[in-house]
């Protein structure tokens, strides 16, 4: 399912013997996944690599349904982040314009706060302040705002008219913002 792909983009094996959250040997500081680049050139052995990687840019999770019309059946989901840091915005390929959220961010240089790339990665930052205290209700509330896209995008896919692409750019683009 959808929710399948989304939770492997966002794995770092927790629940498992080689988690890299938590309180045990593996988990990092305040019970972030993360394990930065540096150290002692030296030292030998390593932790696992998560499939969520912090230095992920871009994360894309691509459904394609032939059951439903080219412009709603192919839909690029969609987070400028790593996985368990980002949101996933939904992106129909019958779109004809990209929210400006998504397309127009310059660069790391320069902070632009209503880009969707900066957007997440303020939210990641934030989290690697306490994640074990807040990653569960920054999961929650992710998975509101997903599901929210999802009944967006169940009902174009509904009132989908093939050409027709301003109900998709108007409220995807919305979905895109509000993220």
């Amino acid at each position: 399912t959808r929710a399948d792909a989304f939770a492997v983009m966002r794995d770092f094996y927790s629940g498992t013997p080689y988690a890299l959250d938590g309180a045990g040997m593996a988990g990092g500081y305040a019970g972030t996944p993360e394990r930065w680049a540096g150290g002692d050139a030296n030292a030998s052995g390593g932790w696992e690599r998560a499939i969520s990687l912090y230095r992920s840019q871009v994360v894309v999770v691509l459904e394609a349904r032939s059951a439903l019309p080219a412009g709603v059946g192919g839909v690029a989901h969609f987070t400028p982040n790593a996985g368990h840091g980002g949101t996933f915005v939904p992106l129909a390929v019958g779109m004809t314009a990209l929210p400006a959220c998504v397309t127009n961010a310059t660069s790391w240089a320069r902070v632009e706060r209503w880009s969707l790339a900066w957007a997440t990665r303020f939210a990641f930052q934030l989290l690697q302040l306490r994640f074990d205290a807040m990653y569960a209700a920054f999961d929650a509330a992710r998975a509101d705002f997903e599901a929210g896209s999802a009944a967006v995008l169940a009902a174009l896919e509904q009132a989908y008219v093939p050409g027709d692409a301003a109900p998709l750019d108007e409220q995807l683009g919305a979905r895109a913002a509000a993220a």
